[in-house]
């Protein structure tokens, strides 16, 4: 028989009714407001369900450790845990208060009737425009960041402080080495086709400059895949390893 606390598969199912449930409700919501009360108990930062799948997959990150002794396959599934409980916890940071800022619409904001809404055409011309440049002051304000970076890493934080922020900065999709890498390309694009005559040498040799840079940076990226090596082998130290 499961203990007291243990869950039965009934109330597995119950669970998954009840976000099946709200998620019906967020299609029958005509106000904002109808969908802030839905998302309320999704993205409590202290109670709500993406904190408490973040919690499963910390404690599943943490039993792993375990299992590793009788099968070091497990060390893969614990990053890939690890991984995912890093994932919820962002999204969490994320979604924070997002019920609030639905609340902040006029009350008057109602849902448009079906036969009334813009055709699909017009909605994707309105969201896949050109999109706006960023302000030199938004650039500034990137490059300050790293800056600030920059100067925590020299004084040499933890592993474990560290390597969260290795992990965003060299991410594989959206990394700093990947979208440098498409600035600088799309950049040498730009130079080459603003100018009358491109083979001008000047021109020809900005424009390979910015193209090599691109690759350089771009190489990078593959540094990510020494951040999740070493956050497998951070997962696997011993509790009273040095450096803890």
């Amino acid at each position: 028989m499961p203990q007291h606390d243990d869950l039965l598969p009934s109330d597995i199912k119950a669970l998954t009714t009840g976000l099946l449930r709200l998620s019906q409700q967020i299609d029958r919501a005509e106000s904002p407001a109808d969908i802030a009360a839905v998302l309320a108990p999704i993205v409590d930062r202290h109670d709500g369900v993406l904190r408490r799948l973040t919690q499963i997959f910390e404690a599943i990150g943490d039993v792993c450790n375990d299992f590793v002794l009788q099968d070091r396959y497990v060390v893969d599934l614990q990053a890939e845990s690890d991984e995912a409980f890093d994932d919820l916890r962002n999204m969490l940071h994320r979604v924070n208060g997002l019920d609030e800022k639905f609340r902040t619409f006029d009350p008057q904001v109602t849902r448009t009737p079906s036969g009334r809404r813009p055709s699909p055409d017009a909605q994707d011309s309105v969201s896949h425009g050109t999109p706006h440049a960023p302000t030199p002051l938004r650039l500034r304000q990137a490059t300050d960041t790293l800056a600030e970076l920059a100067t925590y890493v020299r004084t040499y934080p933890s592993l474990d402080q560290t390597l969260p922020l290795l992990r965003a900065l060299l991410d594989e999709n959206e990394g700093v080495p990947i979208l440098l890498g498409d600035i600088l390309r799309a950049s040498a694009h730009i130079v080459s086709q603003h100018f009358d005559h491109p083979r001008h040498d000047d021109v020809r040799h900005a424009a390979e400059a910015f193209r090599d840079a691109a690759q350089e940076a771009t190489d990078w990226h593959i540094l990510h895949w020494d951040v999740k090596r070493l956050r497998t082998q951070a997962a696997t130290r011993p509790a009273d390893a040095p450096g803890r």
